[in-house]
């Protein structure tokens, strides 16, 4: 028997070190976004203090488990959910996930993120949301809006994935980017840096926008940070019958528009004097 547990123990020996190292060799950094979030620290009562910066000073917006610090409007709470990490927006109708904080004024934020074929999203910064959703929907809150739309679809004329736009609900402008630079879904790295009324945008590193608001009235100073889900898109069948005067299929049998995150990431910078 002594001579049995022995061998059971040098055998254990080398295993446990192998899995050590495979744990060490999975967290190396690769230059992306990090791949782990940093530890939230814990006061007494055993309340988290919210996402704490790592080493490089980023903070976690999402924490790759639930939607804290995340919400929506509650006449248009759509479809999100968090799966394995991944924040999935699948909507029936027009909604957006709004960060609870609404003060965001200058920042570098990284999102990785993908969409779907023909899906039309954005990232939404310094945006202010309206008190509830009218009768065609929430509509888009007004602010800036990172373009997410990997196939010119969604009526932008041909904004793709990097274009700014500007205003909300159709209104104030854009900063059209016409190439393809990001494949139907796959994953990809969106940036943006906002310092006072300039604005830059980078997709995989490229910079696509670099934007200085010159407006009389000015772009907007500070807000929530906002991610779209928009419905299924009608697919044929849908569009025949309504075209011949017949209720099309429900919501859910169109083509769907998906979006994914599994990161996003701020470094806030220091306030526009006198805002």
């Amino acid at each position: 028997m002594r001579r049995f547990l022995l061998f059971a123990l040098f055998a254990l020996v080398p295993l446990a070190c192998s899995t050590q190292m495979a744990s060490q060799s999975a967290k190396v950094d690769t230059g992306k976004i990090d791949d782990y979030p940093p530890p939230v620290e814990v006061d007494d009562t055993g309340k988290g203090k919210g996402p704490q910066p790592n080493e490089a000073g980023w903070v976690q917006l999402f924490n790759g488990k639930d939607k804290t610090g995340w919400h929506t409007l509650p006449d248009a709470p759509g479809k999100w959910e968090v799966s394995f990490g991944v924040l999935t927006g699948s909507s029936p109708e027009l909604s957006f996930l709004y960060s609870d904080r609404d003060d965001y004024q200058n920042f570098h934020v990284r999102m990785e993120a993908k969409a779907s074929d023909k899906c039309d999203s954005g990232l939404f910064f310094r945006a202010s949301k309206p008190e509830k959703a009218g009768k065609k929907g929430p509509g888009n809150p007004k602010g800036y809006e990172a373009q997410i739309n990997n196939t010119g679809m969604g009526g932008m004329g041909g904004s793709m994935t990097g274009s700014l736009l500007i205003g909300g609900g159709g209104g104030g402008g854009k900063t059209s980017v016409s190439e393809k630079l990001v494949e139907p879904d796959a994953w990809y790295i969106h940036e943006v840096i906002a310092d006072g009324n300039r604005i830059k945008i980078l997709v995989n590193g490229k910079v696509t926008v670099d934007y200085t608001d010159v407006s009389t009235k000015g772009g907007p100073t500070k807000g929530h940070f906002a991610i779209q889900s928009k419905a299924p898109l009608a697919d044929k069948a849908d569009k025949a019958a309504k075209k011949a005067g017949k209720k099309g299929g429900a919501p859910e049998a169109g083509i769907p528009q998906i979006i994914y995150v599994r990161k996003l990431e701020i470094k806030e910078l220091p306030p526009t004097s006198g805002k």
